[in-house]
């Protein structure tokens, strides 16, 4: 299953468990504002269930002054 497809399951499963009522395998950070607001209650833990997040961050091309003194200005 490729990632794309991965999000729109798991996008799917918070939904249908939200507005059905329903239970649904997802982690708990996918849905912790659900959880900190009581649309979502946790059920139970599966510990060797693993989903992997990836981010991309890419060089913006143009720097304010403000922000390039202060990446200068932090410690490597």
């Amino acid at each position: 299953m490729s990632s794309a497809s991965a999000m729109i399951v798991g996008r799917t499963l918070r939904l249908l468990a939200r507005e059905l009522n329903a239970m649904a395998p997802v982690p708990a950070v996918v849905v912790r504002d659900e959880l900190r607001d009581v649309a979502l209650r946790e059920h139970g833990a599966v510990p060797d269930l693993l989903e992997e997040f990836h981010a991309i961050r890419v060089t913006r091309q143009y720097q304010p002054p403000l922000l390039r003194a202060l990446l200068a200005r932090r410690p490597t």
